[in-house]
C-alpha cells in the first residue's frame, strides 16, 4: 500500500472511529440522564432545635406509589398517597448516636399547587432530630432509592443563611456518612442567643417607658385634681 492510499485508510478508519464515539456518546448520555437521580438531606438550625429536611423528586416517588417514573404525573397521586411517601423515606433514613437510636418524626410540607411547582420544589419531608446528646455528632445511614435507581445519589449539606453545603454524598456504595454541626451551627446559635437577649433589653426598656408614663400621668391627673 503506497503512502497516498495508507493515508486515505488512516482517515476513513478516524472517521469511523469518531463516528463510533459519536453514537455511543448519543446513546449513553440519554441513558444517564434518564436514570440519574438524587435526594437532598438538609440540616437546619430553628428555635427547636436541628432539622432534618428531606427533598425527593416526584418522579422518584412515583415508583413508591406503585407508578413507573415514566407515568404521567399528577397531583392526585401525590395527594392520596403522600403518607405513604413519608412512611417510604422513614424507613430509609436512619439516624444513630453511637449504639442508641435518635427519632426522626418526619410530616410532609404541604404540596405545591401545581405540577410544575412540585417538580420545581420537589416533595419535602421534615423533621426534628432528637438524640440522647443533643449538640453532639450523630451518624446519618440511608438506602434512599439506591436499589431502585443505581445512579442515585444522596447528598448530605447543612443550610447556612440562603445557601446549602453540601458535606457528604451517598450512593449504593457509601450509605453513611457523620454528621458533626457543632461549628456549623455555633455561629447561628451566638446570633439567636443574641438576639433574644437585645429583644429582652427592648422589651425592658419600653415596659420601663410605659409604666413612667403612666406615673407621669396619674401623678398630673392629681395635681390637676387638688388644684381644681
Amino acid at each position: 500500500m503506497d503512502q497516498f492510499s495508507l493515508t486515505i485508510y488512516h482517515r476513513a478508519m478516524s472517521i469511523r472511529l469518531s463516528f463510533a464515539i459519536i453514537t455511543a456518546l448519543a446513546i449513553s448520555l440519554p441513558v444517564y440522564a434518564h436514570n440519574a437521580a438524587y435526594s437532598v438531606f438538609d440540616f437546619e438550625q430553628t428555635e427547636r432545635g436541628t432539622v432534618l429536611v428531606v427533598g425527593i423528586q416526584p418522579e422518584l416517588a412515583m415508583t413508591v406509589i406503585g407508578k413507573s417514573h415514566d407515568d404521567e404525573l399528577a397531583l392526585d397521586y401525590f395527594r392520596d398517597k403522600l403518607p405513604l411517601i413519608v412512611a417510604y423515606v422513614e424507613e430509609s433514613v436512619e439516624l444513630t448516636q453511637g449504639d442508641a437510636s435518635c427519632t426522626w418524626n418526619a410530616e410532609p410540607d404541604p404540596l405545591p399547587d401545581t405540577v410544575l411547582g412540585m417538580q420545581a420544589d420537589g416533595i419535602t419531608i421534615r423533621g426534628l432530630v432528637e438524640c440522647l446528646e443533643p449538640g453532639k455528632p450523630f451518624t446519618l445511614t440511608t438506602d434512599l432509592f439506591v436499589d431502585a435507581h443505581p445512579f442515585q445519589e444522596n447528598w448530605i449539606r447543612y443550610r447556612d443563611g440562603e445557601r446549602y453545603i453540601t458535606f457528604a454524598e451517598l450512593n449504593g456504595e457509601t450509605r453513611s456518612a457523620n454528621v458533626d454541626l457543632r461549628e456549623v451551627f455555633q455561629q447561628t446559635i451566638g446570633q439567636t442567643e443574641d438576639a433574644v437577649r437585645d429583644a429582652k433589653r427592648v422589651n425592658t426598656a419600653i415596659g420601663a417607658i410605659i409604666i413612667a408614663g403612666v406615673i407621669g400621668i396619674a401623678f398630673w391627673l392629681r395635681r390637676k385634681a387638688s388644684t381644681g
